[in-house]
């Protein structure tokens, strides 16, 4: 969610009428974290406004479009901007299920085309990705730093107990230097209501905002550290899916995925953290307390 002052919806349309004719069927739809959501039509043609403080989420969006493929199917945007009301993104609209409402009969129908998706982004094409970048090891060790975004959460784990959080984080540093420094591409947010799905196709992947180049494997992690959350994850074999797809069949992948985990854990232990979620910072401990009990 946007944290300076929200946008109301009255607001948004009026914005979008100074640069589209006939803006109709105005909605809120289900925003970000960062950023808020509005649906709207100019003729037949369906969009979407998004409005939020950080600019490179959106230009992120932005350089994730021109990967849109049939396996990729990242929305057009049509401009990136600011205004009065902030920084905006303005793209076409896709739809479809969210992802983890799928059931576990869809999860097996669909997973091909998340797999398929995964492979046009662990090549993206030289040079695609223009915005600064920092090696792998140095990003992922950057979990325990706080930021403009999140800030205070130290401080609120300390006082909690930090157990749990002290030994993920030891053992993700004695690691961390074994992880391979690639190249891919990675959404880094693939659950959360940013993916939809029809049948057995992957209809829309937006929010890129979370977006970095690094380990392709850390976004089968994702699926894999929060399968207590939607348990017909739990019905997909996602190590064994991914090792038919590789031609190195990668040794390393059982401790690729493991420290992954671990760094999930740390991220979603942070989050929740910096909201004072009790409930949320109990579960990302719990699980992170499984995985370093392996």
């Amino acid at each position: 969610m946007n944290h300076s002052s929200p946008v109301r919806i009255e607001q948004a349309e009026a914005f979008l009428k100074s640069k589209f004719d006939g803006v109709e069927q105005m909605e809120t739809l289900q925003g970000g974290h960062w950023s808020q959501a509005f649906g709207f039509r100019t003729g037949s043609e369906p969009f979407v406004a998004r409005f939020g403080e950080f600019v490179e989420d959106f230009e992120k969006d932005a350089l994730a479009s021109k990967l849109r493929c049939e396996a990729l199917p990242a929305p057009e945007v049509l401009e990136v901007g600011s205004s009065h009301l902030g920084y905006h993104c303005i793209s076409r609209r896709a739809f479809g299920t969210v992802l983890e409402e799928a059931t576990a009969e869809q999860w097996q129908q669909v997973t091909p085309a998340v797999l398929d998706a995964m492979d046009v982004m662990r090549e993206p094409p030289p040079d695609f990705w223009p915005l600064a970048t920092i090696p792998w090891a140095e990003q992922l060790i950057r979990v325990d730093d706080e930021t403009s975004r999140l800030y205070g959460w130290h401080d609120w784990i300390a006082a909690r107990g930090s157990s749990v959080y002290d030994r993920a984080r030891r053992f993700f540093k004695e690691r961390v230097s074994e992880l391979p420094d690639t190249g891919s591409l990675l959404h880094n947010d693939l659950l959360h209501a940013n993916v939809l799905f029809e049948g057995n196709k992957i209809t829309g992947l937006f929010d890129w905002g979370n977006a970095v180049l690094g380990d392709f494997v850390y976004e089968l992690a994702m699926f894999t550290f929060y399968k207590p959350w939607y348990p017909a994850l739990a019905s997909i074999d996602w190590e064994a899916r991914l090792k038919d797809r590789l031609v190195d069949p990668s040794p390393g992948l059982a401790l690729r995925l493991q420290c992954y985990e671990i760094h999930l854990g740390l991220a979603g232990m942070a989050y929740s953290a910096f909201q004072k979620n009790v409930k949320d910072f109990d579960g990302h401990s719990r699980r992170t307390l499984e995985i370093l009990d392996k």
